[in-house]
């Protein structure tokens, strides 16, 4: 559930004006620097209440886990949000936040209309006074109060009492950013009402999610991702559901596919790669899962892939299935594969290379489940280093972009010498 702006005024609060008591030595405490860190990096998978009371234990937790707490997403459903957070805080407590997850939503009415009633009876205009520019610019004036992110995420609301911003807005909002952090490691944006040749303002990029539709053709989407030479992860999500895919009047601007075969053949060989892709609501089959992402994937990126996901609400194609396992065959680093669609065949086990160490696939019954397992019990000798198996269980589709971490419902089933 989205944060409101005193939530998140409550989740860094701690740093501000928590007073800590000196508490009797604890083994906790006597543990190695080294190994403590890693557990202040798990508890981040915490809620921010209970890291927080964790922070206030002693000075020693305070200063050691202090780093690790700022990895911690700063929440905003809405630029709002974040525009009082930003003005309320300190500047010492804004240079240590490193990761922020804004939400942006449309100008409200209240605002448009004195402007546009101001146009109709013939009052000149000023560039300067329009309402998308000074959004932009309020955008912009507080992404410069956190000068030190490198992850950054603009979702789209999942409330659909909310209109969504437009797109001048948007690629306003990611020149800005652009403008301003050229450090941004990890990049996400949940809009396709945007151009994406922008992202080639972002170098150092290493991990990028994207919906796979925006306001940029697949070719010249190909050529800007090429450039991005520290790009490592690409998490692709689409179609979007009631999404905008042809011209119509009055728009300056359609949005289309982005996201092609051709972008995996340019892209720089990955380290991981999920695609997830909900039911085309048109009926014209799969927009990523398709033998020409396959025959990519097996020509570039067959050597340098160490995690694999794909999901699909709809069963892919046999002839996409048939590339999926040549590709699966040829992989050499592969130690992470995730599989989740309808109907999946057990054959697949077949096909996995033996370096993979983790897997997930879906399933609808405990049969389906076992099959998996007497199958992998069955090639146990071809897959010595696996590790762990997680059984996804069908859901219904998210029917906008997930603004959380929660996973999937999941079981487990015995395997013998593995973790399930």
């Amino acid at each position: 559930m989205p944060l409101s702006s005193k939530s998140v005024v409550l989740s860094y609060r701690v740093f501000d004006f928590c007073h800590f008591t000196d508490s009797h030595s604890a083994r906790f405490l006597a543990l190695p620097l080294e190994v403590l860190q890693k557990i202040y990096l798990l508890i981040l998978e915490f809620d921010i209440n209970d890291h927080n009371n964790l922070m206030c234990v002693n000075r020693q937790i305070h200063h050691e886990a202090e780093k690790s707490f700022f990895q911690r997403p700063l929440r905003c459903r809405s630029q709002d949000d974040l525009f009082e957070f930003v003005a309320r805080r300190p500047a010492k407590l804004l240079n240590n936040i490193t990761n922020l997850r804004v939400t942006l939503v449309g100008i409200s009415g209240t605002v448009m209309k004195p402007y546009l009633a101001s146009i109709v009876v013939g009052a000149s205009a000023v560039t300067g006074q329009h309402p998308y520019v000074v959004e932009i610019n309020r955008i912009g004036n507080a992404l410069a109060g956190l000068p030190n992110l490198t992850q950054l995420s603009i979702l789209k609301s999942s409330d659909p009492s909310r209109t969504l911003p437009s797109s001048i807005v948007v690629n306003g909002v990611l020149e800005q950013a652009a403008e301003k952090f050229k450090r941004i490691q990890i990049l996400r944006i949940d809009l396709e009402g945007c151009r994406l040749d922008l992202l080639g303002a972002f170098p150092n990029l290493r991990s990028l999610y994207l919906t796979g539709f925006s306001e940029t053709s697949p070719l010249k989407m190909a050529d800007v991702v090429s450039k991005l030479m520290y790009l490592e992860e690409l998490h692709i999500l689409g179609p979007p559901l009631g999404s905008q895919t042809r011209q119509k009047h009055g728009y300056q601007s359609s949005i289309v596919q982005s996201v092609t075969h051709h972008l995996f053949e340019r892209v720089t060989p990955l380290k991981c790669l999920s695609v997830r892709e909900v039911a085309d609501p048109r009926g014209k089959g799969s927009n990523f899962l398709n033998t020409k992402t396959m025959k990519a994937l097996y020509d570039r990126h067959r050597d340098s892939l160490t995690a694999l996901h794909m999901s699909a609400t709809d069963t892919p194609s046999q002839p996409f299935l048939a590339s999926l396992s040549a590709f699966l065959t040829a992989a050499r680093r592969l130690e992470e594969v995730s599989l989740r669609w309808p109907e999946m065949k057990v054959s697949f086990i077949d096909c996995l290379p033996t370096t993979v160490t983790r897997l997930e696939v879906r399933v609808s019954s405990y049969r389906e489940a076992q099959a998996v397992v007497d199958r992998l019990s069955a090639k146990s000798h071809r897959l010595p280093w696996l590790r762990r198996v997680t059984f996804s269980v069908p859901s219904e589709p998210p029917h906008g972009p997930v603004e959380s971490n929660q996973q999937p419902l999941t079981f487990g089933l015995p395997v013998n010498k593995r973790t399930v």
